[in-house]
């Protein structure tokens, strides 16, 4: 989260959270094998800030039985989120600062991380 410059702090500890609640389900309910690839990808734009973790695993929406914590997670920081086969998009807007005097350069794009999962 670090490489994006000027996020709010609430937004950075938000995407953060989100970030790791989606990298601990796949590794815990997704069914991957060693070496198996969990892709988290981060992009920002003015308003807002899409994070997806894809693990190609097999969950395709809330399940009806034993409802966890990461949905009330992404609930409660989340504007929206979804979720496709295998992969989990969220997104969380970013309050606009009051405009700076002068002409300001503001830092639009995306990161990309590949965790690679370990044999137990």
């Amino acid at each position: 989260m670090r490489a994006f410059t000027e996020l709010p702090r609430e937004v950075e500890s938000n995407a953060e959270l989100v970030v790791s609640e989606l990298v601990a389900n796949s590794v815990l309910h997704a069914r991957l094998g060693p070496g198996d690839l969990i892709d988290v990808r981060i992009c920002r734009d003015d308003d807002r800030l899409q994070i997806e973790v894809a693990d190609g695993g097999s969950f395709s929406g809330r399940t009806r039985h034993r409802p966890g914590l990461g949905f009330r997670v992404l609930d409660a920081v989340c504007d929206e989120w979804h979720v496709e086969e295998g992969c989990v998009r969220a997104t969380i807007r970013i309050a606009r600062p009051a405009p700076a005097a002068g002409p300001a350069a503001r830092r639009e794009g995306g990161s990309r991380l590949r965790l690679r999962t370990l044999g137990r």
